[in-house]
C-alpha cells in the first residue's frame, strides 16, 4: 500500500508540475493584458482576465499540440529510417551468407602454363567476387578441329576434358600436375564449361601464335534465366588476330528453347 502511495504521489507531482509549466504562459499573458486594459471596474477585471486567461491557455495548448505532434512525427521519422538502415544491413549481410556459402558472383577462369610445349597444365584463377567457389568442375571441349565423320553425342563428349576442380580461394591459382593441357601449335580454340554451386558460365578461350609469341583472347559469358548472355569477362591481348577472336554463340528461338548441341555447347560437325 506504502508503495502505491508514492508511485500516486510521483505520478500527481509530475501532472502537477507539466500543468503548471503549461499554465505559466497563458496565466502571465493574462495577467498583462488584463494590467493593460487598466483603469476598469472590478467586475470589468475579473471577466478580462477570465477571457484573456482562457484565450491564451486556447492558444498555448494548441502550441503544444502543434508542437507534440511534430516531435512525434520526427520520432516516426528517425524509427522508420532506423528501421531503413537495419532492413539494408540485414539484406547485406544476408548476401554475404549466400556469397560465403555458394561463391556470391564469382567465377573461375581457365589457362594454360606453357602454350605450345608438352609439359603445359591447366591453370584456373576465380575473378569477380570476394567469396570463395566451392564444388567446380570444368568440361574443356576443343573446337579447333574439323569433325570429318558423323560421331554420336557420347562420342563428341568423351573427347573433352572433364575436370574436378573443388573449392577455389580468391587471388589464388589453382592447378594440378594430373591437369595435363594438350600440346598446341600456331592456333587452339576452346569452350571451356564450369559448374559451381553458385550457377554455371562458359568461357571461350582463343589461342594464336603470333612471331613466336603466344597470344590469348578469353570472353567469360552466362545465361541468364532468359536466355540472354550476359558477358562477365573479357580480355582480348593486343597483337591478336581481329578475325580470329570470337564467333557468336547461338541464341534462343523466339519460345526460348534451345537445341541440345547449343545448351551443351557442341559445334555443327559440318564445320569446323
Amino acid at each position: 500500500m506504502l508503495k502505491i502511495n508514492r508511485v500516486g504521489a510521483r505520478r500527481l507531482a509530475r501532472i502537477s508540475s507539466r500543468l503548471l509549466r503549461e499554465m505559466i504562459f497563458p496565466l502571465i499573458c493574462a495577467s498583462i493584458y488584463t494590467y493593460w486594459a487598466y483603469p476598469i471596474g472590478a467586475t470589468k477585471i475579473v471577466s478580462t482576465y477570465g477571457a484573456s486567461f482562457f484565450f491564451f491557455a486556447w492558444l498555448s495548448g494548441n502550441f503544444n499540440r502543434v508542437s507534440k505532434q511534430t516531435r512525434t512525427e520526427d520520432s516516426f521519422d528517425s524509427v522508420e529510417s532506423r528501421l531503413r538502415d537495419l532492413l539494408a544491413s540485414i539484406e547485406r549481410q544476408t548476401k554475404r551468407l549466400i556469397g560465403a556459402a555458394t561463391g556470391g558472383e564469382s567465377f573461375a577462369i581457365a589457362g594454360m602454363t606453357e602454350p605450345g610445349t608438352s609439359g603445359s597444365l591447366w591453370v584456373f584463377h576465380q575473378e569477380g567476387d570476394e567469396f570463395p567457389l566451392r564444388e567446380v568442375t570444368a568440361r574443356i571441349a576443343d573446337i579447333s578441329h574439323k569433325i570429318e565423320t558423323p560421331m554420336s553425342l557420347y562420342e563428341i563428349l568423351s573427347q573433352d576434358q572433364h575436370i574436378e576442380i573443388g573449392t577455389m580461394t580468391p587471388e589464388m591459382a589453382t592447378m594440378n600436375f594430373e591437369w595435363r593441357a594438350p600440346k598446341i601449335s600456331e592456333k587452339a580454340d576452346y569452350n571451356i564449361f564450369f559448374s559451381a554451386l553458385n550457377g554455371s558460365w562458359i568461357q571461350e578461350l582463343r589461342m594464336r601464335e603470333v612471331d613466336g609469341q603466344w597470344l590469348r583472347a578469353v570472353r567469360v559469358q552466362k545465361r541468364m534465366n532468359d536466355f540472354s548472355l550476359v558477358t562477365l569477362h573479357l580480355d582480348i591481348q593486343s597483337g591478336f588476330p581481329e578475325s580470329d577472336i570470337f564467333a557468336a554463340m547461338p541464341a534462343a528461338d523466339a519460345s526460348g528453347n534451345q537445341s541440345l548441341k547449343t545448351a551443351i555447347g557442341l559445334p555443327d560437325q559440318s564445320h569446323p
